[in-house]
């Protein structure tokens, strides 16, 4: 009788996953019909599904089945059914190896990867170590991931509170969005919409004295905390992700020149300059229009062209200019 109801439910949970599965892949500010699915990459409906919603579906089905995973086995070891990764520091040791990568410097997705998971295995081993030699039961063990998490958790804080920017570099992996968008990131868009990755227009948000601000640059343009100082008389602090949809209008993944609130101010980066048309976001992660220089500037009702960004211009160009 009790295998039975198990096979029922695994049964029924598998089904209900392969149903949010499909699901996913089907609803968004475009709705795709299962045969637009088949419909191969030739059609915009296609890309979309190929580009953007396959590899997100796939990546929330690879990390569901992880965390169970290790959730599970920790509850088997710790004979604790509530147990969990978060408990014996994990959570919070992934959190300060990605502090520490931003804070030297190194924020490249494999860097910050590196980071996290370095830190949790760190974590864990502190505590593995620290139980097996004191020789402390279950609940101890517990107890001790908790006060290892508390711990790691107020380094993290610390060295945020004393090097602000780190905070502002570790939004997107805290968040678990895309806030932190870099050329690699935007490929699967650029291929979605048939760009090269430059021609995806980010747009940027800062908090300024005088209010928020928004700079739209190249795909590839990253801002030099140098020219942003000298043009705009202050440290590039961006606004943080939970208070950027009150701010601008549009929430993290979005955030457009187009329908913000007032009081934004919009500025355009010259790295935009070398295409004729560009890519940005229309106010959701999955949409964007595509639009001349000249369109651009004008429905956006930016302020003014800026020269804020490096990492767009040829090397030899970089180098004169410094």
């Amino acid at each position: 009788m009790y295998k039975d109801r198990f096979y029922i439910l695994l049964s029924v949970t598998i089904a209900g996953c392969l149903f949010a599965a499909l699901l996913s892949l089907c609803v968004g500010a475009v709705w795709l019909s299962p045969a637009e699915l088949l419909s191969g990459t030739d059609t915009t409906a296609g890309r979309i599904f190929r580009y953007a919603r396959l590899p997100r579906t796939a990546a929330c089905l690879l990390a569901g089945a992880g965390l169970a995973v290790s959730g599970a086995v920790i509850q088997g070891v710790l004979a604790n059914h509530l147990a969990s990764p978060g408990i014996i520091g994990v959570n919070a040791g992934a959190g300060l190896g990605v502090t520490i990568c931003c804070a030297l410097g190194a924020v490249s997705g494999w860097a910050v990867a590196g980071g996290a998971f370095l830190g949790a295995l760190t974590a864990v081993l502190a505590v593995a170590l620290t139980a097996q030699k004191t020789g402390a039961s279950r609940s101890s063990v517990i107890l001790g991931g908790v006060a290892v998490n508390s711990f790691l958790t107020a380094v993290s804080e610390g060295i945020t509170t004393l090097f602000p920017e780190v905070g502002m570099l570790i939004v997107d992996f805290r968040s678990g969005g895309f806030s932190g968008v870099s050329g690699t990131r935007l490929l699967p868009a650029a291929q979605a919409v048939g760009c090269t990755p430059e021609r995806i227009a980010k747009t940027l948000s800062f908090d300024l004295p005088q209010g928020p601000v928004l700079i739209v640059v190249a795909g590839d343009g990253k801002i030099d905390n140098g020219k942003y100082k000298q043009k705009f008389h202050s440290k590039a602090k961006m606004i943080p992700a939970r208070e950027v949809e009150e701010k601008i209008g549009h929430g993290i993944g979005g955030v457009c020149p187009f329908g913000i609130k007032e009081g934004v101010t919009v500025y355009l980066d010259e790295s935009l300059k070398r295409f004729e048309t560009v890519f940005p976001a229309c106010g959701s992660s999955n949409s964007a229009i595509e639009l001349t220089i000249l369109e651009l500037e004008k429905y956006s009702g930016s302020k003014e062209w800026v020269d804020v960004c490096k990492g767009w211009q040829p090397p030899e160009t970089q180098e004169e200019g410094q």
